[in-house]
């Protein structure tokens, strides 16, 4: 794969610039809610509360959350954007999808409680190994957890201990990254 060059349209990337520019300014208008402020404590707290006990990278000092009323109309306006780019695996798949939930999350919304999943997934029936993922965890205002996984149609599910079922899935969760 040598020798090959990126080329840029300045024109078409201006205007693309642009349009997701004005797009997510659209989206940001569109929300009137303050989320709340909170030291890292909050996203602990909801783990052990939980029962799980898995590495937590936790980047930012503070992390803003809402309630699960509101994370569910995050969620509508999100998967409508994740669900739609066009993915290739193994150059952007769930690994990708997971992060760029995380990151629009953060620029759209003001609120970082939406973290990154590594996880592994089993058969519910059999507890045969279907795959390494990434998915997305999301706590709340109140202290709950709800598990948010694109590739599975946007389902969401509430987690008050692991693994988690979600449809014919059996999520057990590994590393948690929440930036």
């Amino acid at each position: 794969m040598t020798g090959q060059h990126i080329k840029v349209n300045a024109i078409a990337r201006s205007f693309g610039t642009a349009l997701i520019k004005s797009g997510i300014n659209m989206i940001k208008s569109g929300v009137d809610f303050t989320p709340m402020v909170s030291g890292p404590r909050i996203i602990n707290d909801a783990l052990q509360n939980k029962g799980i006990n898995i590495p937590v990278s936790q980047l930012d000092v503070n992390y803003y959350y809402t309630s699960w009323d509101n994370w569910k109309k995050i969620i509508e306006v999100l998967y409508g954007i994740i669900k739609d780019f066009k993915w290739e695996a193994d150059k952007a798949d769930c690994d990708d999808r997971s992060n760029l939930m995380t990151s629009l999350c953060s620029i759209i919304f003001g609120i970082n409680t939406c973290g990154g999943l590594y996880c592994e997934v089993y058969d519910a029936g059999s507890d045969k190994l279907k795959y390494i993922h990434w998915a997305n965890l999301i706590i709340t205002s109140s202290g709950e957890i709800h598990l948010f996984d694109v590739d599975q149609s946007g389902q969401t599910t509430k987690v008050s201990s692991q693994p988690v079922i979600m449809g014919n899935n059996k999520y057990v969760f590994r590393q948690l990254r929440i930036y």
